[in-house]
């Protein structure tokens, strides 16, 4: 147990992916008792600070004088930035990461590996937990539907996703390629593919498509999960990629590249592996890595391509021969389901003592 307060700097009321993360992990530290504050008070003495905000740039970031100081930070493109190293290194006494490919990438860019804690994320089991329910109400019949949740956005591979859809699949098959986007997000502006999944929905000759943008609540989620057979995620560089970790827990087993944090969490009885090609390219150069403006220097990137035709090939051997697909929903959601917000906390807390 922490006696000192913990301040959680970062906010859980925006509808973006980070500020769900801090409300359930401000919800389980509360729930274990820690005096854990939203907030700096002035006469604050003798506290913890996590920060976990990604609407500030993080090379400009002023950490209060905690008694522990931890950055709660991933960094999705290979080598933590040298600009990001050396503040770490001088300014805060642990980084925090969500899984071991980026503890990896932060010591390979320097920061020190005593410092580097790997703190997963979770899936609320309150919430994953009914896998009946009812159906989601798509405008598309289908025997069978691919569901991609998350921003639809070139970093997740986006336009490998169409283009093997659209080589792979007809409209006569009896199929569709559900994507869940939410383009008001603060941290995709103007980055989604929206223009081009909606030419494709609007388009009869090929095959179906449906589009979801908008932010669901979490029963409407889990209708909609619940409703697919196999999600699919061809990403090229991720921090966590937790979608895939709530479809798991949802009892859908997902089309994954063999490369990254979903290494963690999935396995060859519990998801379709595709091999993808690791690119790593020296840069030397500012990256923007969010649309908010912030950019940082980069010496190097380290990152994934699944090729559209490795993508396209197996998302047709799935929908053609579906009879393993419950074997592996079934040990994806009991993979999935030891990674809750009550053991991020318990990583937590670890980390502290």
């Amino acid at each position: 147990m922490i006696d000192a307060p913990v301040v959680l700097l970062g906010g859980g009321e925006h509808q973006t992916a980070f500020s769900k993360v801090n409300a359930m992990i401000f919800k389980g530290l509360s729930a274990r008792g820690v005096d854990v504050r939203s907030d700096l008070k002035p006469d604050l003495r003798n506290f913890v600070v996590i920060h976990h905000n990604f609407l500030e740039d993080f090379q400009e970031v002023v950490f209060p004088p905690a008694d522990i100081r931890v950055a709660f930070r991933p960094w999705d493109f290979g080598p933590y930035p040298p600009a990001w190293v050396s503040k770490i290194n001088a300014e805060t006494d642990q980084l925090w990461v969500y899984c071991n490919w980026a503890r990896e990438k932060a010591i390979e860019g320097g920061v020190r590996a005593d410092m580097v804690h790997v703190v997963p994320l979770g899936v609320d089991l309150a919430v994953t937990g009914f896998p009946e329910g009812q159906a989601y109400p798509f405008s598309k019949k289908a025997a069978f539907r691919f569901l991609f949740v998350g921003a639809a956005v070139h970093r997740k591979g986006m336009d490998i996703l169409l283009e093997a859809y659209r080589r792979y699949f007809s409209a006569g098959d009896d199929v569709c390629l559900v994507i869940k986007d939410h383009t008001r997000d603060v941290f995709y502006d103007q980055q989604s593919y929206r223009d081009q999944i909606h030419g494709m929905v609007e388009d009869s000759s090929g095959p179906a498509v449906e589009y979801i943008d908008s932010y669901l609540p979490e029963d409407q989620l889990s209708e909609l999960i619940r409703s697919c057979d196999v999600g699919v995620y061809p990403y090229r560089a991720e921090g966590f990629a937790l979608p895939v970790l709530e479809l798991m827990a949802r009892g859908l087993p997902c089309i994954v590249p063999r490369f990254g944090p979903c290494l963690d969490y999935s396995s060859d009885d519990s998801a379709y592996f595709v091999e993808a090609e690791r690119i790593k390219l020296p840069l030397s150069r500012k990256l923007p890595y969010n649309t908010l403006g912030f950019q940082v220097d980069v010496a190097e990137l380290d990152f994934c391509e699944v090729p559209v035709d490795v993508l396209g090939k197996q998302m047709r051997a799935v929908y053609s021969h579906p009879e393993g697909i419950a074997e592996k929903g079934y040990a994806a959601q009991k993979r999935a389901r030891s990674f809750t917000w009550a053991h991020t906390v318990d990583r937590m807390l670890y980390a502290l003592s």
